[in-house]
């Protein structure tokens, strides 16, 4: 009889834990997944504003907590001309995927989004002069959001080990 409400008592106690671990999991993950995203397309945001202007070089105690990623930005001007410039990570003389980016960006109502087939969001501004359409590259985030959901479920392991052992003590 003590045995068998032993194992209940465990069985309860590992049902509340695996509750709890995975709803801490799928916070943490949406949050985390949702600064990256927010933070991307802040950077992206700004980028239209700041072209042609130099960067500052940071002092070396204030070191910038932006994220920096790959993007690249393509002008429409008033005249339908098509540039593209801010890639130092991209070919941008392959003017026939610019004009499908663009087209497929311009497809879209939003004035942010994803192109999932490329891995680039999106981020459309206008300027007096021209309208432009900022793509950033969405691999590093997918990158660092599955090394995390890695570290975070080894450690969530750890723990499930580790309460599973002191309830079977108990």
């Amino acid at each position: 009889m003590l045995k068998k409400l032993k194992i209940k008592f465990v069985i309860v106690i590992m049902a509340i834990v695996t509750i709890i671990f995975a709803s801490v999991f799928a916070c943490i993950m949406h949050l985390t997944q949702r600064n990256i995203e927010r933070e991307s397309i802040q950077m992206m945001q700004t980028i239209p504003l700041e072209i042609g202007k130099p960067a500052p070089i940071p002092p070396p105690d204030k070191k910038d907590k932006k994220m920096v990623m790959p993007f690249f930005t393509i002008a429409v001007n008033r005249d339908n001309e098509i540039s593209a410039y801010g890639g130092e990570f991209y070919d941008l003389s392959d003017k026939e995927l610019l004009k499908e980016l663009l087209e497929l960006a311009e497809a879209d109502e939003k004035q942010i989004g994803v192109l999932k087939d490329y891995d680039l969001r999106f981020c459309k501004t206008r300027t007096p002069k021209s309208n432009n359409i900022v793509f950033a590259d969405m691999s590093n985030e997918k990158a660092m959001l599955n090394e995390f959901a890695q570290n975070t479920l080894f450690i969530g392991i750890i723990a499930y080990i580790i309460f599973f052992a002191i309830s079977i003590l108990l």
